[in-house]
């Protein structure tokens, strides 16, 4: 768990799983995609992003190192998500 501007976090250097209740703005997430981005090409390995609630799925869907594993973007069958996985030179496995 992280207290704090999360455009300034430092993430850990193993695989990782982020979880988010549409906690931002889109310029938030821009500056934190952006951050988790440029962590995984430093030290690649695998990151899933579970994003609840993804009023800002535009945004996400602008990361190319994102993939969508799966989504359900009504509410229909209950709260809606999307879970990414980074890909490309960015991942490993």
């Amino acid at each position: 768990m992280f207290l704090g501007d999360a455009g300034d976090i430092l993430l850990p250097d193993h695989p990782l799983l982020v979880y988010l209740y549409n906690p931002f703005g889109a310029n938030a997430i821009r500056q934190v995609l952006g951050g988790l981005e440029a962590s995984l090409k430093a030290t690649p390995r695998d990151c899933r992003i579970v994003y609840v609630n993804p009023v800002y799925y535009d945004v996400f869907a602008e990361s190319s190192f994102l993939t969508v594993e799966k989504a359900q973007l009504s509410r229909d069958k209950g709260e809606p998500y999307a879970v990414y996985r980074a890909r490309g030179e960015v991942r490993v496995g």
